[in-house]
């Protein structure tokens, strides 16, 4: 597993080594490959976020943090999401946070 995540860290010590001589654009760029390259390694070991913006609020995947009013939206429905959720294969390992409508 620690394996997996190396390379990912070794692209973070090179971001961080460029000391920015490189364009802030570039370093934004160089940042959002590495959160890809995350991405990448967390769903090859299985780890996936699920989708909780505008679904029905269900207990056993999201944990509500606060309710609010929400014109056109019906009620029980997640309009706000903080925090994602994650999936191991087909189990929770994480709820998402969320705001949901009253």
């Amino acid at each position: 597993l620690i394996l997996e995540f190396l390379p990912v860290l070794d692209s973070f010590d090179r971001a961080l080594q460029s000391n920015g001589d490189e364009n802030k654009d570039a370093m934004i760029e160089g940042v959002q490959l590495i959160y890809k390259q995350f991405e990448s390694t967390l769903d090859k070991l299985g780890v996936t976020p699920f989708e909780s913006l505008n679904n029905r609020f269900d207990p056993s995947l999201h944990m509500a943090v606060s309710q609010e009013d929400a014109d056109g939206v019906e009620s029980e429905t997640v309009v706000k999401e903080f925090q994602r959720g994650y999936k191991l294969h087909d189990r929770i390992i994480r709820p998402a946070m969320v705001v949901v409508a009253k």
